[in-house]
């Protein structure tokens, strides 16, 4: 049998060397072992916790290449990297290096387009911003709010402003937000309880966690750059494995656990 040389950068799973992509996560693998985000540090280091979820993981994956060749020590939980506090202004530097290097730029002498965001409130500019980063069009923000796209992507920016005045409305629909909690952080509390369930319906650990989980998903709000309908569902089939749980139905616990962590994967 050939030896285990490759790993996958974020979900720490070993594979023999011809392997290039993680079968869970879809991540590129690297040569060398992935740190856990208990060896970040000595013991009486304080760790940071960076949410990169709506990263692309190439891009997570080059972020991670600058951290080796810089030699900073870090650990990534899905789309959370663990880092030491007292590397944060170094880190701080290269997530701004690999955000600049990824990001799709004007060709040059193109003719851009105006957009002024005055009128809508932060949570909606974070949003649309969101939605144009997703969508891979250039784009600048100049002062007093003001969104400069080339003309050419003029449609399909206008296409996800209207998106937005659609999914803005849903958002309502949603908690109302947890002080002091990223709801990001809850979205993972969910996978991560749900993937162990899937492995294991017995897991008394998990399933308190998920419980626990659920609780707050209900409470959060609308998970920054997630569908409403996206959203909703896996709702509902968390619902359904809190039913499960409680009727111990292990085929059914590791039906709708199955689901939820399917679900998720895709965006985490």
């Amino acid at each position: 049998m050939a030896p285990v040389t490759v790993w996958c950068f974020q979900c720490r799973i070993d594979y023999v060397d011809e392997v290039e992509t993680c079968v869970d996560c879809a991540g590129p693998t690297i040569g060398r072992s992935p740190l856990a985000p208990e060896e970040v540090g000595a013991d009486d280091d304080e760790q940071l916790a960076y949410e990169f979820n709506s990263w692309a993981v190439d891009a997570r994956a080059r972020l991670d290449a600058e951290l080796w060749t810089a030699g900073l020590k870090h650990a990534w939980m899905a789309g959370s990297l663990i880092i030491r506090e007292d590397d944060e202004e170094a880190i701080d530097a290269l997530v701004d290096k690999v955000d600049q290097e990824l990001r799709p730029t004007f060709e040059p002498g193109a003719t851009l387009v105006e957009y002024a965001l005055d009128d809508y409130p932060d949570d909606a500019r974070e949003r649309l911003l969101h939605l144009i980063d997703l969508s891979g069009v250039a784009h600048q923000i100049e002062a007093e709010h003001l969104l400069l796209v080339q003309e050419r992507d003029e449609a399909e920016v206008d296409d996800l402003f209207e998106r937005l005045a659609v999914e803005e409305p849903a958002r309502l629909e949603f908690g109302p937000g947890i002080p002091g909690v990223d709801p990001l952080e809850v979205v993972h509390d969910v996978f991560v309880s749900a993937d162990k369930l899937r492995r294991n319906t017995s897991d008394a650990k998990a399933k308190a966690g998920f419980v626990a989980a659920r609780a707050q998903a209900y409470e959060i709000k609308l998970p920054w750059g997630y569908d409403g309908h996206f959203w909703r569902s896996v709702l509902e089939h968390c619902d359904a494995l809190q039913d499960s749980i409680e009727t111990d139905d292990r085929d059914e616990i590791k039906e709708h656990a199955s689901a939820i962590r399917d679900s998720l994967r895709t965006v985490l």
